[in-house]
């Protein structure tokens, strides 16, 4: 696999601090079209089919929205019947892109109503078991992480030229991780699903 590589002219402000990371997108991708071919260099061909641009419809729309909104997704990553094998249970993953030093308030509320959505891919609906921003590298602990970890939110990122990607929670659970140039590195077990309701 070939590491991303981003080159670009425009200077991206960069956090001072973990606080402010914490706020923000990471990495050097001046545009989101950057970040968007860097993603998609990243993705393990073999264990996932790349959907680009994927439209869909709101149907568990909150008070205010509408049924049927019309919606779209810059990815939906499919697993292939060599990840399945492999011991992927966790279906279909959205993925918002945007550029690097983008403020995470607006892209995590498009990400919690693609998770309220359904899309259409090869003539069928379908739902996405988690939505994952890239490039953001997590909240680091918080209210913020609570929100990830219980409404099915992920975060990924580029390191080394592989793709990072996980869920942040009590045991930091990686779904994936691409590593020594082996594709399909599959930890088992490593994707808890929140079942909690209500009180905590």
């Amino acid at each position: 696999m070939k590491p991303a590589v981003c080159l670009s002219s425009v200077a991206i402000a960069q956090p001072t601090n973990w606080e402010e990371q914490k706020l923000y997108t990471c990495g050097d991708y001046a545009t989101e079209i950057e970040a968007a071919a860097a993603f998609d260099l990243l993705v393990p061909t073999d264990l996932f089919v790349i959907h680009r641009e994927v439209t869909g419809r709101l149907a568990w729309p909150l008070f205010g929205q509408h049924h049927g909104t019309k919606v779209r997704i810059d990815r939906i990553l499919q697993p292939t019947d060599t990840a399945i094998g492999l011991g992927w249970e966790c279906g279909c993953v959205g993925v918002e892109l945007k550029r690097s030093g983008t403020k995470v308030g607006r892209p995590i509320g498009q990400m919690l109503d693609y998770l309220r959505s359904t899309f259409s891919i090869d003539g069928q609906e379908v739902l996405c078991t988690y939505i994952a921003l890239f490039p953001y590298m997590g909240p680091g602990g918080g209210p913020m992480e609570s929100l990830f970890h219980g409404q099915r939110l992920a975060c990924a990122y580029e390191a080394d030229g592989r793709l990072h990607m996980y869920r942040p929670g009590e045991a930091l659970q990686r779904f994936f991780l691409v590593e020594d140039d082996v594709l399909g590195l599959l930890i088992p077990g490593a994707v808890a699903r929140s079942s909690k309701v209500g009180s905590r």
